[in-house]
């Protein structure tokens, strides 16, 4: 895939996203340490390949953790992927570009505000981009309602399962590619999906028919409104007040 995209093979994203790569200033040097029996490192190394791609001023080297052993040790690198930048860890586990982004430009978070602050309410607001919150945005999409999703990543958990045996009608898929399948059906219909990277905890809440939020700890509270909020986190621990829910922690 590296050589494709050196070679000028299009990467498979939008216009904006380009854009927004090609601007990055600084210099950035990434080391990502992988084995070839991890199924979330792919979609790390591609990641930041197609990134040093489009941007001269950002590195990547990979590594298989099983070839340079001593270097594993020295690091103390316990799991893959484990990502570098310029020296220090910078993440690990399973990273797109999107959440690659979010990390270091450091404008991001102030021109994702702006934009989302902007949005028009939603009929119908989804917190959660698995394969429930898919299912009711399509359906409420083919009602002709103006729908919303709001995810951290769209896919869920599914992103992080290999194989998947038991969804009925197909009798075996991968969980990235059955993630990409479910986007492809719900974008189909128009549905607005917001990958927000939100924080954890208190900077997620549901108030006056408004899902509250923040995009980073520095960043002022902004909010996305619908009459009808649905919230299907399958990792949500919820919490009530009044019989209303008024908070959840991812």
């Amino acid at each position: 895939m590296a050589l494709l995209q050196t070679g000028g093979h299009p990467p498979k994203l939008g216009d904006e996203k380009i854009a927004q790569i090609k601007a990055i200033e600084g210099e950035f040097l990434f080391e990502t340490y992988f084995s070839l029996s991890c199924q979330n490192c792919p979609d790390v190394v591609q990641a930041l390949n197609v990134m040093a791609v489009l941007n001269p001023s950002i590195r990547h080297v990979a590594i298989d953790g099983a070839l340079f052993q001593q270097e594993v040790d020295e690091r103390q690198v316990m799991s893959v992927p484990s990502i570098y930048l310029n020296g220090k860890l910078f993440a690990q586990g399973r990273m797109g570009v999107d959440e690659i982004l979010a990390k270091i430009d450091t404008g991001a978070a102030t021109r994702e505000a702006a934009k989302l602050n902007t949005k028009a309410p939603f009929d119908v607001l989804i917190v959660g981009g698995g394969p429930a919150g898919a299912a009711a945005a399509i359906y409420a999409a083919r009602k002709g309602i103006r729908t919303g999703v709001a995810a951290e990543r769209f896919g869920g958990q599914v992103l992080d399962t290999m194989s998947i045996e038991n969804f009925i009608s197909v009798q075996e898929t991968e969980g990235p590619r059955l993630a990409r399948e479910l986007e492809e059906h719900v974008k189909h219909y128009d549905v607005d999906i917001m990958n927000l990277h939100l924080l954890p905890g208190p900077l997620w809440r549901l108030r006056d028919q408004c899902l509250v939020y923040r995009l980073s700890q520095s960043q002022p509270v902004l909010s996305l409104t619908a009459p009808c909020l649905i919230v299907l986190l399958s990792n949500a621990v919820l919490s009530q007040e009044n019989n209303n829910i008024t908070s959840f922690q991812a």
